[in-house]
């Protein structure tokens, strides 16, 4: 006798292929959503990184471009040495004095910085009072500073290893900020008139423009939103700085002007 079961579960072939695929549309939806919102994440990440890069330097520069020519001693040669487009070299005296001889405080111990002695009775020795204070030279640290490209070699103030090769904002020899594929520099007399560069007598000089080109890394992300970069860069002068590269780097320009209080003074 043969028993046939009523009311038996179970899915057809044709149900469960349907179900497959539904569970794969729905996926794929879910798994492309994800790599979309990685991908937005990563570029984010990277335009994040150019600007605080870019925004670090910007501020040491215009910081310490502030203060070339600070001499109040009159030590002759002490300024901006060299002005190009390319690069700045300058000098000022804001240090050393606690090895000059003098109480510069006014506080009746001198040098404090220098004598291996607890001064004042608080239990610290070599107390830096005076470090601050000038001394008539420019031979402390951070007192002659240079910014110029690592790669740079044609002195034209672009990264010569694009695109991609490694190129960074240089502080006397040390990297200050990564993946910089410009720096500009315009010379601005009192009258506010950009001086030819080189410039010849760089005590005319009043006020500095800096631009500064960020790129996103040293190698082209494919973690991050595709995207082809076809601007050129320009200065407050409408000069290019940084043609267009046409490869797959973000990148982020910035300037400034930085007014030399110490420059023109008699």
């Amino acid at each position: 006798m043969k028993i046939i079961a009523k009311n038996s579960g179970g899915f057809t072939l044709i149900e469960l292929m349907i179900s497959i695929a539904i569970f794969g549309v729905i996926m794929a939806g879910i798994t492309a959503a994800y790599r979309a919102q990685i991908r937005s994440h990563c570029t984010q990440q990277e335009i994040m990184e150019m600007q605080q890069n870019i925004r670090a330097a910007l501020y040491l520069m215009e910081k310490e471009i502030k203060s070339a020519g600070l001499n109040p001693t009159g030590t002759p040669g002490i300024g901006i040495i060299t002005a190009d487009t390319h690069t700045i070299d300058f000098s000022m005296d804001f240090t050393g004095g606690a090895g000059n001889g003098i109480d510069d405080d006014d506080d009746g111990m001198t040098d404090e910085g220098r004598n291996g002695l607890d001064d004042n009775g608080n239990l610290l020795f070599d107390e830096p009072d005076e470090a601050e204070w000038y001394d008539g030279d420019t031979n402390d640290p951070n007192e002659r500073i240079t910014y110029v490209l690592s790669n740079d070699v044609d002195a034209d103030g672009q990264n010569d290893g694009l695109p991609g090769g490694a190129c960074d904002l240089m502080r006397n020899g040390e990297i200050l900020a990564p993946n910089m594929d410009a720096l500009n520099f315009v010379y601005l007399n009192a009258a506010g008139a950009p001086l030819a560069t080189p410039v010849a007598d760089t005590t005319q000089i009043r006020s500095v423009q800096v631009s500064l080109v960020a790129r996103s890394g040293a190698f082209p992300s494919n973690a991050s939103i595709e995207y082809v970069d076809t601007q050129s860069y320009q200065n407050q002068q409408n000069t290019t700085i940084l043609p267009q590269q046409n490869d797959n780097f973000r990148r982020i320009l910035m300037s400034t002007e930085i007014r030399c209080r110490n420059m023109g003074l008699e």
